[in-house]
């Protein structure tokens, strides 16, 4: 039994197909969720984008399911974050298992004031649909399905392109190609590019079962449980009473074996039970990897998702990570195409990309490394910290089920103003250059959280009365336009004035009345002060739009 049928979209002849190569500012080659992501960004921007893909429906199979909070907070800009919400499971909590012992649980949202939970699981065909979905709602979109890429051609100032479709082939011309086509990229092997790293020699069984099950909505995952023993096993719930399970083969499972209905049965039944009643949905069987191209941006053609860094699944750092990439590159594109920033903006994208792409490589390599040991003594090691874990916190740190997908903090860009004032908080969860934006409760006219008055460019983010009217209204009308945020404090003309509802923004960016925060497009931090002084602020945004 299927809970979801794919739709399909039909192929349309492109004008493009009737005339000489046509040139666009932007092509995209990928309408997966991030091919779909950047699209609707840089539309939203005014940008006009044309988006090519070789299939005519979403992806089969739930694929990638685990959407973390910051991922969820860029959907919402987007358009498609609340019905991701509303059709996923959100969760918060996570228990680790020995054999079949509890070890610990552990809660990644703790504490409250945040409009999104921690994680919200939903089948990555929904998510693809609902992309599609809000593509479809903006002109500046054109969406091109059956449209294949079988040539790339980079040249000075522009790639050429060659597009096979249903009609034939057809050439396409365009000032930025962004390449979003996969982990496989088609397009990254059409250019000679390799992706560098670690391939790991173990095989994982993904099944997605149909159950009606009172399993709470928690991430489960057991360190050799009886139903399987020697190995791991990973639970999650999806939406529509479909829950996926991932179970550890080892590296001499044949694949085309392992998926079949006569071999999964049998570890489903010793997992849940002889009188468990489900149905499979859907399984595979997959090796990972963790690797990543030596540089994103390759002159006019930029790679994102998992064509640029691919990861281990344990935890769920490839979709969300492809997120945070779009997130980064469509604002400094979109002043690129604009003529308001130097293309060397794009190598920051770049540089702060890659180093985020190597944190999760290292947390990746180092869960698959603690999930299958490669030798007797690191198996011992493993099995000796999972056994303290249930009555010692210290060993709790040390188990590695997969840590959690959590947003880069880019302290290290070139983009950020360094703190002037030495008294603001630092260390982790500090509002430092380069962190991304908390969200927090506030009344105020676009709704009751702080993230939404932070998504139009660049935001002065002020507590109290700190920035005067004629400096407002510079901001405003410059080249880079800046709009004002201001917490608390009276009104001023220009400026959006928003209450601190719990107390939570000023705890969250240790602010107090006259502190400034700057925001770039993407809501990380750009710079801090205490006091708001209008030339500081122009000079902020100049390096981080690398007009300095």
């Amino acid at each position: 039994m299927k809970t979801y049928t794919n739709p399909i979209y039909p192929y349309v002849r492109s004008r493009d197909q009737d005339a000489g190569p046509a040139r666009h500012a932007v092509v995209v080659v990928g309408a997966g969720p991030i091919g779909l992501a950047v699209a609707i960004d840089l539309a939203q921007r005014g940008v006009p984008v044309v988006v090519l893909d070789e299939d005519e429906t979403v992806s089969v199979g739930s694929r990638a399911i685990c959407y973390a909070k910051r991922a969820l907070e860029i959907l919402d800009r987007l358009g498609v974050g609340q019905r991701v919400v509303d059709k996923g499971i959100g969760w918060n909590v996570g228990k680790v298992f020995f054999h079949d012992v509890l070890a610990y649980r552990f809660d990644l949202l703790p504490e409250t004031g945040h409009r999104r939970p921690a994680f919200v699981n939903l089948q990555q065909y929904w998510l693809e649909e609902y992309l599609v979905d809000r593509a479809r709602e903006l002109p500046a979109i054109d969406l091109r399905w059956k449209n294949r890429v079988e040539q790339v051609a980079p040249q000075g100032d522009h790639v050429e392109l060659v597009v096979d479709t249903p009609d034939g082939p057809y050439a396409l011309w365009c000032d930025w190609l962004i390449v979003c086509d996969g982990a496989r990229s088609p397009v990254r092997r059409m250019l000679g590019l390799e992706a560098e790293g670690q391939v790991f020699r173990d095989r994982f069984l993904i099944a997605d079962i149909l159950m009606q099950s009172d399993f709470p909505t928690e991430r489960w995952f057991w360190f050799d449980p009886p139903f399987h023993p020697n190995q791991s096993v990973l639970l999650h719930r999806q939406a529509d009473d479909v829950w996926r399970i991932d179970f550890q083969l080892g590296w001499d499972a044949d694949p085309e074996e392992e998926k079949k209905p006569e071999r999964i049965l049998p570890r489903l039944r010793a997992m849940l039970g002889p009188d468990a009643r489900f149905e499979i949905e859907w399984a595979s069987v997959y090796t990972f990897q963790c690797r990543r191209l030596q540089s994103f941006r390759h002159g006019r053609v930029v790679f994102a998702g998992d064509a640029a860094h691919v990861v281990s699944p344990f935890g769920a750092r490839g979709a969300n990570s492809g997120f945070q990439d779009t997130d980064n590159l469509a604002w400094k594109l979109g002043l690129v195409l604009a003529g308001n920033a130097p293309e060397r903006l794009l190598d920051t994208y770049d540089a702060e990309r890659t180093c985020a792409a190597d944190e999760n490589i290292r947390n990746s390599t180092r869960a698959t490394d603690f999930i299958t040991p490669k030798s007797h003594v690191s198996r011992v090691f493993r099995d000796a910290v999972l056994g303290l874990a249930r009555e010692h916190p210290f060993a709790r740190r040390l188990v590695n089920s997969g840590r959690l997908s959590v947003p880069a903090v880019l302290s290290g860009s070139t983009l950020n103003t360094p703190d002037a004032d030495a008294d603001f908080a630092q260390g982790p969860g500090a509002m430092i250059p380069g962190a991304p934006a908390a969200d927090a409760p506030v009344t105020g006219p676009d709704g009751p959280w702080l993230l939404r008055y932070l998504e139009s460019g660049f935001t002065v983010l002020a507590f109290g009365n700190a920035v005067a009217p004629e400096a407002v209204e510079t901001l405003a009308h410059a080249p880079i336009p800046c709009r004002v945020v201001q917490v608390g404090g009276g009104p001023v003309p220009g400026v959006t004035l928003i209450g601190d509802a719990e107390g939570l923004v000023a705890r969250r960016y240790d602010a107090r009345h006259g502190t400034v925060y700057l925001l770039r497009p993407d809501q990380h931090v750009a710079a801090r002060w205490r006091a708001f002084d209008p030339a500081r602020v122009r000079a902020a945004i100049a390096r981080a739009t690398c007009n300095d």
